[in-house]
């Protein structure tokens, strides 16, 4: 098994190379947004059998295609950024509209 994580502004892709049963590679994604519900962490997407559990030849082509499934779900459900790394927005005092020195 192999996995990978990437961070596109508040999501995170979650990719996985699972061992198949009868050989091969099982491609699984799953999206967590990070500041979801009551700012935690929810489980916005998941599919364990990408592919309709078709299984890859290797490792390395499980996670690139669990990868792309995960940044294709971001790009067509939640119009989130994909590739581009994003800079925090400024922290703000409470209610006052000023902006705190990093």
């Amino acid at each position: 098994m192999q996995f990978a994580e990437q961070d596109h502004g508040d999501f995170r892709v979650y990719g996985g190379a699972l061992d198949g049963r009868d050989g091969g590679y099982r491609a699984a994604v799953v999206v967590v947004r990070l500041h979801g519900h009551r700012n935690q962490p929810e489980i916005v997407y998941r599919d364990e059998r990408i592919a309709a559990g078709h299984p890859f030849a290797s490792a390395d082509a499980a996670l690139k295609h669990a990868m792309d499934a995960g940044r294709t779900v971001l790009r067509s459900r939640f119009d989130a950024p994909v590739g581009a790394r994003q800079e925090p927005p400024p922290q703000r005092w409470p209610f006052s509209g000023v902006v705190l020195a990093s």
